[in-house]
């Protein structure tokens, strides 16, 4: 791309920018007095466009202290449409309506929101998964408790998704790919440089059973106990994925991970319709 096409691809950029952050401008501002705001006319736009576009915008904006990032264009768009989607949903939670799709919208939200009423029920909700995993003996047990955890979403061991074949792009197959770890990755867990970290994950699981009412006793599990048992001849960091096709399952290696002999795909078939 020669130096005339670059200038106006960020020349359109900005101009686009401004439009869209226009519109949820003061009316007083028109789309010109946005973009010219932002813009630093006392630099050279043939040495430094970016800066000639965007210099005023640099010099009047301050990073949030909520980001590590920030951007004149997709940062300001996004955080514009997280306002309008919490609009949107806020007004379906205030007025629902007869359209079914917007009082369920409304509903969804307004439960999540409903701050009071998640602090009454407590675990409750969760009651039925905590009990199965409390059922597990052997791998039958084991096997229901995950097929349970899976139908709501909450991915042990593996995972289940669909996407499009990558060798056929006219079918969408299921893909099983390796789950469950709490941290990024088997390295956060053996790596002597990130011991720190793991003394406050195991802080974090504990908190979780203190708020779920267990007693102390009952989630204070040495490290050099549940390391081992999370870890016993584990292989390396390194995934590999697997999609069902059809009848049988068709295995893609993308990195080499040694595949635990534990479910069926076609026992777990009936998860992926849920």
């Amino acid at each position: 791309m020669n130096r005339r096409s670059l200038a106006m691809a960020a020349l359109a950029a900005v101009l686009f920018t401004g439009a869209v952050l226009a519109a949820d401008a003061a009316p007083a501002k028109s789309v010109a007095e946005v973009v010219k705001a932002a813009m630093d006319p006392a630099a050279d736009p043939c040495q430094d466009f970016y800066r000639y576009a965007c210099g005023g915008w640099l010099d009047t904006t301050k990073l949030p202290g909520d980001q590590v990032r920030w951007g004149r264009g997709f940062s300001e768009i996004a955080e514009r449409n997280r306002q309008v989607n919490r609009d949107i949903l806020d007004d379906a939670v205030k007025n629902p309506g007869s359209d079914p799709d917007r009082q369920k919208l409304g509903s969804l939200y307004g439960s999540c929101m409903d701050e009071a009423a998640i602090e009454k029920a407590g675990i409750a909700p969760i009651e039925p998964l905590l009990a199965a995993a409390r059922r597990v003996k052997d791998s039958r047990s084991l096997r229901a408790a995950l097929a349970l955890l899976h139908q709501n979403r909450i991915w042990g061991l593996f995972r289940l998704d669909t996407d499009a074949d990558f060798k056929e792009a006219s079918r969408v197959i299921l893909y099983l790919q390796q789950d469950g770890l709490g941290l990024p990755d088997r390295d956060y867990y053996l790596d002597k440089d990130l011991a720190a970290v793991r003394d406050k994950y195991q802080h974090l699981v504990e908190k979780g059973f203190y708020l779920m009412g267990q007693p102390a006793a009952t989630f204070r599990v040495p490290k050099k106990v549940w390391l081992p048992i999370t870890f016993h001849r584990a292989p390396p960091a390194e995934s590999r994925s697997s999609n069902w096709s059809g009848d049988s399952l068709v295995t893609t290696p993308m990195r080499p991970w040694r595949r635990a002999q534990y479910v069926p795909a076609r026992r777990h078939r009936s998860i992926s319709s849920k």
